[in-house]
């Protein structure tokens, strides 16, 4: 059943998600020959463009489908589906993450297929498909959906805490964003206080610890986030099943 649910919510915006793909790979086809430069328009701005507004995009889509589907008119016919909770919930996860994830590759193609005036395609391809970048490539996506799934579970659970026996939906859902801000605050003070970002850190003094800080940070940040997403997950559930109060 928890395969149908998935197939299901894959389907509520994939022309959406699938436009935006395509859009990025026009414009990173098309780009260099309407003379879009990446040297000319800037590298932090295009990097600022692909790898924070679209994938706050894609989360934003995939928020309102989590609040609509589950909270909104059609919560009753998703509840009434003999899942669990907690299959429900980890049906929206699944799907986020597949999302996020495609408009990041789509990110990523649209900077490399920007970059041919400046650069080779094929020097670029080279180098990226090196085991050694490979390996690298992976440690970064798994990083990127870490420290990312924590903050996405803090919305659903401020989303379902906003519906709990409030009459004022107004009020619920101002108390919802202020829960699931305090949880992103939260997750990120406790990085920064138990040094979980310190690979983060690109400075020169840093560089000399590469060895084993970067390593054992990096392990840190995936406990810190495999803890937070399961107290915002069972939060969460715990909403679903013995709180529950559809809009």
């Amino acid at each position: 059943m928890l395969a149908k649910l998935i197939k299901l919510d894959l389907r509520f915006a994939y022309k959406q998600f699938l436009a935006m793909a395509a859009l990025l790979l026009l414009v990173g086809i098309f780009g260099p020959i309407m003379n879009i430069s990446v040297l000319k328009f800037g590298l932090p701005l295009i990097f600022t463009i692909t790898f924070s507004v679209i994938p706050v995009l894609s989360i934003w889509l995939v928020v309102q489908h989590f609040q609509r589907n589950l909270f909104g008119h059609e919560g009753y016919l998703m509840f009434s589906l003999p899942v669990s909770a907690g299959q429900l919930l980890f049906s929206k996860i699944i799907t986020t993450v597949l999302w996020f994830n495609l408009m990041l590759f789509s990110a990523l193609a649209l900077v490399i297929l920007l970059l041919r005036p400046e650069v080779s395609l094929r020097v670029v391809m080279a180098d990226l498909l090196t085991w050694e970048a490979i390996q690298t490539g992976l440690r970064v996506l798994l990083l990127i959906n870490v420290n990312v799934l924590p903050l996405i579970l803090a919305i659903f659970m401020g989303i379902a805490l906003g519906t709990v026996a409030v009459r004022n939906k107004k009020l619920g859902s101002f108390w919802g964003n202020v829960i699931a801000i305090v949880g992103i605050a939260l997750f990120i003070w406790c990085c920064i206080k138990l040094s979980a970002w310190t690979y983060l850190d690109l400075t020169s003094e840093a560089q000399l610890f590469i060895s084993i800080t970067v390593a054992a940070s990096q392990w840190l940040n995936i406990a810190t986030s495999a803890v937070f997403c399961t107290l915002f997950f069972g939060v969460t559930t715990y909403i679903m099943r013995h709180r529950l109060n559809l809009g």
